[in-house]
């Protein structure tokens, strides 16, 4: 499951399940640039602020153009803003954000 770097769009997960999630910034990305690091990567619930989800086994995607991680936990009925700010090979800094509502339908 991908979240768009700019999408308005909610991608949904059950409390207990711990998913896969990217992050793609090609987009944002010149033909040859890639992303050299993760700045942060930082979640809020909307609203209320303090997160309750964990985020873990971050990292780079093999093309250089995604930010790969776990996200798991969270409140029922509750929506997060998940923001990644990275560090690109011209010395850019991009941030982009999604949005994850946690919903045990």
């Amino acid at each position: 499951m991908s979240l768009n770097t700019t999408s308005s769009n909610y991608l949904v997960k059950a409390p207990v399940e711990r998913r896969y999630y990217s992050m793609d910034f090609s987009a944002l990305l010149s033909t040859s640039e890639i992303i050299s690091s993760i700045t942060s990567i930082t979640s809020e619930k909307r609203g209320v602020g303090t997160s309750d989800l964990l985020i873990d086994g971050t990292g780079i995607s093999s093309d250089g153009k995604s930010i790969e991680m776990f996200i798991g936990s969270g409140t029922d009925f509750q929506t997060y803003r998940i923001e990644v700010q990275i560090m690109t090979s011209d010395s850019n800094i991009l941030q982009g954000d999604g949005l994850l509502k946690v919903s045990d339908k």
